[in-house]
């Protein structure tokens, strides 16, 4: 059985973020390692997980009343009063499936529960579709609550809501 520790992200981990977020940039969106230290600025959370000691890894989300500048994020800002915003998970192809985002989104709910968040709040691809991400998330209660395109109209994602216990 695998070791799983996460942690919060230290700068030298931004190298192996970033390329686990170009392995998966269909599902998420383009982050150079400027974009990264952007993010992290504005993250209330950003965390990876190490397995066996190597990051196969990362979350980042941020709190309602951040200055993030994003569609998907505004749309819930300006509909919600107490929420963490997930910008993007992503896990290594060779250790998906193998509880690591489901170990992540545990800790996540914990803290939004210690924080007294009322709403973790994400979006999934829709057009194209991300299934796996639709199954995931449904089992964390996560229920839609709006949708909207974008990336001029190349994607449209489904606007999530889960209520933190």
């Amino acid at each position: 059985m695998s070791t799983v520790v996460i942690r919060t992200a230290k700068v030298e981990d931004y190298p192996r973020i970033v390329e686990l977020n170009e392995a998966s940039v269909v599902e998420t969106s383009p982050m150079d390692h400027d974009r990264l230290v952007t993010l992290n600025a504005l993250a209330q959370i950003h965390w990876v997980a190490e397995v066996d000691g190597c990051v196969e890894a990362f979350l980042l989300a941020m709190q309602k009343g951040s200055t993030y500048e994003s569609v998907n994020f505004e749309w819930f800002d300006a509909r919600y009063d107490n929420f963490l915003y997930i910008d993007r998970i992503v896990v290594a192809e060779g250790c998906r499936q193998r509880g690591v985002a489901s170990q992540m989104y545990e800790k996540l709910f914990l803290e939004a529960a210690r924080l007294g968040v009322d709403f973790i709040c994400a979006e999934i691809n829709v057009e194209p579709p991300n299934q796996i991400s639709m199954d995931f998330h449904r089992k964390y209660r996560f229920e839609e609550v709006g949708s909207q395109s974008v990336q001029e109209g190349t994607k449209r994602v489904s606007l999530q809501r889960a209520r933190v216990k």
